[in-house]
């Protein structure tokens, strides 16, 4: 099923595939523009549905593995270019992230195809590269951090005097902030069309976030243990990602002369030490964009492994261990095709809610449907239908709602629609109903696969024909 946040995003590209809101200007957007109006052409081209929904985002995870590729193979040799694209491949991480509509796919490629432009010269690239990470999401302001480090790095190093580097530095600099105003600019300007009556994304996106800081002391425990469960499954366990992080940074000892190879290490884990140090919620999602970099040192490290460069006593284990990797990785991404890691998309907790919409289209027009937290699913699933939906906090605003519809309307059905997690709640909204002579009368039940229940809908009843 769709995440609550997917299907959010999916009702925004709905209205601008529907031409109702083509710049989004009624929508409370905390999001930059460009994956809602990739998913929106996706919906125009395939028709409204999940998958078509979710396709940018795995052609985004896709590309991410030839830009893994080509910035490896900038780096290192083909060998050590493949093995990092198998391990981004196999990674249940980016298995799990690839069919969704999140934003942080395509930050991930941007990320990746920024380094790979920078590495190999192509300021201009590097900069455009930028300002689409920034455009697909607000995190992409790290990617500039990293693209700039890079430049100014790699001028630095090749600098032969220290007196004349600042030349040299502007000269990778100077494309690569040509290539980012040129996506900034039109994105600023989308974003400044709602200004006369809706914030811009980035303030509203701290509003609904709580606004970013550093993390009280107290909080660190618990911030570590989310932090550290969250960071194990990137590659299914914490023991086998701890041992690819090891071989990152076994890599970027050996490489540490090379300055590319620093940057890319410091950032890697500098993104790690701000998202913990920082008020970052420990969201999954956050550490995908780190992923590619750790699988390109990772890879290094593996193949300096294998040539006994940095275990020379090792060498008769070598082969053994290396059968043993593949086989781990392997059951990794077995991990990530059958959806058995608590990462990506929802896991079932909404199970059902496409039937639960279906049911409800067809009912009659006038029908009033009250919920609590299904707001952002209707939006999406009964985008053009006709009946009218009614968000109520407590059971006294439920009760005056339907109460005044009964009174209005006293044919128009009313139905409320119960998540499984909500439902020691109905007896309270049952007795507020009672007071006005109305009752939730039980009516249909959503299971999920393992015979849990997912949904119940009642239908708003006088009193006599409720439970």
């Amino acid at each position: 099923p769709l995440h609550h946040d997917e299907a959010l995003y999916g009702y925004w590209a709905q209205l601008i595939a529907s031409g109702r809101d083509p710049f989004l200007l009624t929508a409370w957007v905390d999001k930059p523009p460009l994956v809602i109006y990739l998913a929106a052409v996706s919906l125009r081209l395939f028709g409204v549905s999940e998958w078509a929904l979710r396709l940018p985002g795995m052609i985004a995870s896709l590309a991410t593995i030839v830009c893994v590729y080509g910035l490896s193979r900038r780096l290192y040799d083909a060998r050590t270019a493949f093995l990092a694209s198998v391990l981004l491949a196999l990674s249940p991480f980016a298995i799990l992230f690839a069919p969704t509509i999140f934003t942080d796919p395509w930050l991930t490629l941007w990320l990746t195809a920024a380094a790979w432009a920078a590495v190999s010269r192509r300021d201009f690239v590097a900069g455009i590269a930028v300002g689409l990470a920034v455009a697909s999401k607000q995190q992409g302001v790290l990617v500039a951090a990293l693209v700039i480090a890079l430049l100014v790095g790699e001028a630095v190093a090749s600098a032969q005097r220290p007196a004349r580097v600042l030349l040299p530095i502007l000269g990778r600099l100077g494309p690569a902030l040509l290539g980012f105003a040129l996506v900034f600019a039109p994105l600023t300007w989308w974003d400044s069309l709602r200004w006369s009556n809706r914030p811009s994304f980035w303030d509203r996106s701290l509003t609904t976030y709580g606004g970013l800081g550093l993390a009280p002391l107290s909080t660190w425990p618990d911030r570590a243990a989310d932090w550290g469960r969250i960071f194990g499954y990137l590659f299914g366990a914490a023991g086998l990602t701890v041992v690819m992080l090891g071989l990152a940074l076994a890599a970027a000892f050996h490489d540490r002369r090379r300055v590319t190879i620093r940057v890319m290490a410091a950032f890697l884990l500098g993104y790690l030490a701000l998202h913990f140090l920082a008020t970052f919620q420990p969201w999954d999602r956050y550490l995908l964009p780190i992923l590619p970099l750790l699988c390109l040192l990772a890879a290094r490290g593996a193949d300096l492994w294998h040539h006994g460069r940095l275990t020379p006593r090792l060498k008769p284990a070598r082969r053994a261990v290396g059968i043993g990797l593949v086989l781990l990785l392997s059951w990794a991404a077995w991990l990530g095709v059958t959806a058995r890691l608590p990462v990506g998309s929802d896991h079932g907790a909404y199970t059902g809610i496409r039937q639960v919409a279906d049911f409800l289209r067809h009912q009659p027009a006038e029908t009033v449907i009250y919920h609590q937290s299904l707001g952002w699913y209707f939006d999406f699933y009964l985008f053009d239908a006709p009946q009218e939906r009614r968000w109520f906090d407590t059971g006294e605003k439920l009760a005056d709602e339907a109460g005044r519809a009964a009174g209005t309307r006293p044919d128009a059905p009313q139905w409320v629609v119960v998540p499984a997690w909500e439902s020691d709640r109905v007896a309270g909204w049952q007795a507020k109903l009672a007071a006005r002579g109305l009752a939730l009368a039980d009516a249909r039940h959503i299971y999920r696969p393992d015979g849990s229940l997912s949904f119940a809908m009642y239908r708003v009843a006088p009193e006599g024909e409720g439970q």
